[in-house]
């Protein structure tokens, strides 16, 4: 009984010394690190912990931490506290943010030629897009360096999904009796236009509302961010056709990046594409994920038809056109595709060493 009682009364100290081991052990990692030396801050729509904000935590951070020795911080503004992406990017022109991590709209706000990745049905799957990434990051980043930006990482928004309240989107025609709610830019908003369907444009944080108080029924957009926003619980039905890819990238101001020593930054530089290598395996995980269980919920899985995806191709084609010259030049569209038949045809060359902005 006297056990007990002292046990009892040892209990709280026991839980606390406990608890500081535990927190102690997740810190080890940066004990060694001093006060950083610079802050960078950063502003995104990601949520916190969902998604690419989980990757962001988990991956990103720790290697700016690693590579700079702790002498560089980045302080995240997660879920549009610094407003949408044109948002981000005005106060990054500002200095009053160093970073930005953009969606497929925000990367074509910031670097115009971006729009090139987007063109529907450009690429078949992620092997294309990877070895793209992987041939052409030097040309896209000196695109960046032309906006005065430093391209950190080229990660995935995703492939977009189509999803749907009222329409099944198993056959060309669905486009015909739909309203879309148009996030993506002129190159959505281009494409529908030529697939005959209705849309209003909206910002992102406005997506979900818009949905649900029934100004749209339809919508593109990755399937973490339908999953993350509840809308599972309004569409009924999901075609994860691969109509257009979306890029997303983290950006940097150049005179950020050139105010902090070399010996900070190059490391990141050096191992930038081992991270995107890492960070797109997890996002696109999640991506499977939560359109699995969009469909354990209840929601409907459809599919075209190969015929309807060539109808498909023949009508969004004239967009190509359209955007070239407007977005993006000519010859950047033709390495792309030069690129893109060498992979199909023979399969991806060894990737270029990186360099140095």
């Amino acid at each position: 009984m006297k056990r007990d009682k002292l046990f009892l009364q040892a209990a709280p100290c026991l839980l606390m010394w406990c608890a500081i081991l535990a927190l102690s052990a997740v810190l080890a990692p940066f004990a060694a690190y001093a006060q950083p030396t610079y802050t960078w801050k950063a502003g995104t729509l990601a949520p916190q912990r969902i998604g690419w904000a989980k990757q962001v935590e988990n991956i990103v951070l720790p290697a700016v931490a690693q590579t700079s020795n702790g002498n560089l911080n980045i302080r995240v503004f997660w879920g549009g506290i610094m407003g949408d992406d044109a948002a981000v990017l005005e106060k990054m022109k500002q200095g009053i943010l160093e970073i930005g991590g953009f969606t497929g709209l925000g990367t074509v706000m910031a670097v115009p030629q971006v729009a090139v990745l987007t063109l529907p049905f450009l690429f078949k799957d992620y092997g294309e897009v990877d070895f793209i990434r992987s041939v052409m990051h030097r040309r896209f980043e000196q695109l960046a360096l032309d906006q005065g930006l430093v391209l950190m990482l080229w990660i995935d928004q995703d492939f977009d999904q189509i999803y749907s309240m009222a329409q099944p989107f198993d056959k060309i025609s669905d486009f015909t009796r739909a309203r879309f709610i148009a996030w993506g830019g002129v190159v959505e908003e281009t494409m529908l236009k030529h697939l005959k369907a209705d849309y209003i444009v909206a910002e992102v944080p406005e997506i979900s509302a818009s949905m649900r108080n029934g100004l749209a029924d339809a919508a593109m957009g990755p399937a973490i961010w339908m999953m993350g926003t509840q809308m599972h619980a309004v569409v009924r039905h999901i075609n994860p056709a691969k109509v257009r890819y979306s890029p997303a990238f983290i950006l940097c101001t150049k005179k950020a990046w050139e105010s902090v020593p070399a010996e900070y930054t190059k490391p990141f530089w050096d191992m930038r594409m081992e991270l995107v290598r890492e960070f797109v395996a997890e996002t696109r995980h999640d991506n499977e994920q939560a359109l699995a269980a969009m469909i354990r919920y209840g929601v409907t899985e459809t599919s075209f038809s190969p015929a309807d995806i060539e109808a498909l191709q023949r009508a969004t084609r004239p967009v190509w056109h359209e955007m070239t010259g407007r977005l993006f030049t000519p010859e950047l569209l033709d390495e792309l595709m030069e690129h893109l038949r060498s992979f199909r045809q023979k399969g991806p060359p060894p990737a270029p060493s990186g360099s140095t902005p």
